[in-house]
């Protein structure tokens, strides 16, 4: 106990529990263990997350066991004296470890606030954990909000029909990665959150871990208005937007191609 605390055996003799415990955790270390002198001998309260103080200054996190006793039944020839024991387990490795972790996730949760594209993590049941400003653009689930994914559809694809129907080839998706390597195939959906609203193509694809998901989300909506202009331009006339000679051929080709499949 001395050493965990930096106290020299004479130091800590001078000290009381009020001296060395902080003051949040002193009420549950020191309420009354459960049981009575009159029903047993000995009595046990263990108190976890407790914080002793240093002699640097700096408290130590630890799991306290108190173990009380109480003089035997008169006449018993095994009779204690009433003491007190108490047993401190280190605590301090495993709190270095979790504020390690917790560093490390706040940093990935920065670099995925970043990524250009959508990004979003879900449980071994699908529901959210994580979803970056990129992904929460595409749906009305805000940060305060996070369901399952399925709720993801609900909010991103207003039309039923049209949902139901990208929703089922998602879940044949899934299906198959989750029976070959875990990766899960990109698909093009277009994302309308309600009627009226701007149409957003985009490209979903994932990978399962062993017990997360993690999904992403590609914002196809610039290439393909950038397609549609170029086709524009091939086939119609700029100045009077009348359809011009090369999409006459190229009607003219198509034609032909089909007649000789037909024949």
């Amino acid at each position: 106990f001395s050493q965990l605390l930096g106290y020299s055996q004479e130091a800590l003799r001078a000290l009381t529990l009020k001296d060395v415990i902080h003051t949040d955790d002193l009420p549950a270390v020191l309420q009354t263990p459960p049981g009575s002198p009159d029903a047993t001998q000995f009595n046990l309260l263990r108190t976890q997350n407790v914080r002793l103080l240093h002699s640097l200054g700096h408290y130590v996190w630890v799991d306290l066991l108190r173990i009380e006793n109480w003089p035997s039944n008169a006449g018993d020839s095994q009779a204690y004296e009433p003491g007190e024991l108490l047993i401190a387990v280190d605590l301090s490795p495993a709190k270095k470890l979790e504020a390690e972790l917790k560093r490390r996730i706040e940093k990935n949760q920065l670099v995925f606030q970043q990524l250009p594209v959508g990004l979003c993590i879900l449980d071994n049941q699908w529901r959210i954990s994580f979803m970056n400003p990129q992904f929460v653009a595409f749906s009305k689930l805000g940060p305060q909000g996070l369901g399952s994914f399925d709720e993801w559809w609900e909010k991103a694809i207003c039309n039923p029909r049209y949902r139901d129907n990208m929703h089922r080839r998602w879940r044949e998706l899934s299906a198959s990665a989750l029976n070959s390597n875990g990766l899960i195939a990109p698909m093009e959906i277009s994302l309308q959150t309600e009627p009226g609203a701007l149409v957003r193509t985009v490209e979903l694809a994932g990978i399962m871990l062993d017990d997360q998901v993690v999904l992403t989300l590609v914002d196809l909506t610039p290439h393909k208005q950038a397609e549609e202009e170029i086709r524009m331009l091939a086939f119609y006339d700029g100045l009077t937007g009348l359809p011009n000679r090369r999409l006459l051929l190229d009607r003219l080709q198509q034609a032909l191609l089909t007649r000789s499949q037909h024949q």
